[in-house]
């Protein structure tokens, strides 16, 4: 099975966790995940990255909105001392942290943790409006000391 084929069947198995009045229909497709009655598709490409670290899997997931074709991309990560595991990490964290707010644009309201924005914000952008979705931030120690850790042995030494 090709890395492509294996995240998409883990976001796949993902997503029909959700309540259907969330994600709508979810069907696996050749190259693809389709979703929200046909509305969204999901495509990946894996990143080879050999030189960063033998444990890091980095895809580019593109959520195509039909019938308008406009593309949403985001770069998600996974990490674990066993590639297909780190695979199924990317496509967990695409599931908790970019899903949200594609979805959201769906239903016209905040679904899954996803916040609204009106652009209005102190940060915010005068005139734009949308879905922010949940943020997870990953630190990894700087000293070795952390790999007798239990929390951190599934991860090989970065």
């Amino acid at each position: 099975m090709s890395e492509s084929a294996w995240v998409l069947d883990a976001i796949c198995s993902s997503l029909l966790e959700l309540d259907p009045d969330i994600r709508g229909s979810v069907e696996r497709q050749a190259d693809k995940v389709v979703l929200m009655d046909s509305r969204l598709e999901l495509h990946v490409r894996v990143q080879n990255d050999p030189d960063i670290h033998s444990s890091l899997a980095r895809c580019h997931m593109i959520a195509r909105l039909c019938p308008l074709a406009e593309e949403l991309e985001a770069c998600v990560v996974g990490i674990h001392s066993d590639r297909e595991q780190a695979l199924v990490e990317v496509a967990k964290s695409w599931r908790s942290l970019v899903a949200p707010p594609v979805l959201s644009l769906f239903h016209a309201r905040p679904v899954l943790g996803a916040m609204y924005f009106a652009g209005t914000e102190a940060w915010g952008v005068a005139g734009c409006h949308g879905f922010a979705g949940p943020m997870r931030l990953r630190f990894l120690p700087r000293r070795r000391r952390w790999e007798q850790n239990s929390t951190c042995s599934d991860y090989a030494p970065l």
